[in-house]
C-alpha cells in the first residue's frame, strides 16, 4: 500500500468531488458553491506553486503529472459550481 503523505493522481480529483457533493448534499448550494470557489483557489495556488518546480526540471514527469492533476480537480470544481441545482 501507498505512504499517507505519497499524492495519487487517481484519487486525489475523488477526494475533492466527494467533498463537494458533501457540501452540496448536507450543507445546501450555498456552502457548496462556496466550497467549489475555495476548492480552485487552492488548485490555481498549487498550480503556481509547482509549475517553478517544473520548469527547474526536477523530476519533470511527477510535477507534469500533479500540475495535470490540479487542473482536473480545478475543471471539477469549476463545473460543479456551475452545474444546475436540482
Amino acid at each position: 500500500s501507498k505512504g499517507v503523505g505519497q499524492f495519487s493522481n487517481f484519487l486525489y480529483p475523488r477526494i475533492f468531488e466527494s467533498e463537494l457533493y458533501f457540501f452540496r448534499k448536507h450543507r445546501g448550494n450555498l456552502q457548496a458553491n462556496i466550497c467549489a470557489i475555495f476548492v480552485e483557489g487552492a488548485m490555481i495556488l498549487r498550480i503556481l506553486f509547482t509549475i517553478p518546480l517544473f520548469i527547474i526540471g526536477v523530476n519533470r514527469m511527477y510535477f507534469q503529472k500533479r500540475i495535470l492533476t490540479y487542473w482536473r480537480v480545478f475543471c471539477l470544481a469549476r463545473d460543479k459550481l456551475y452545474e444546475k441545482n436540482s
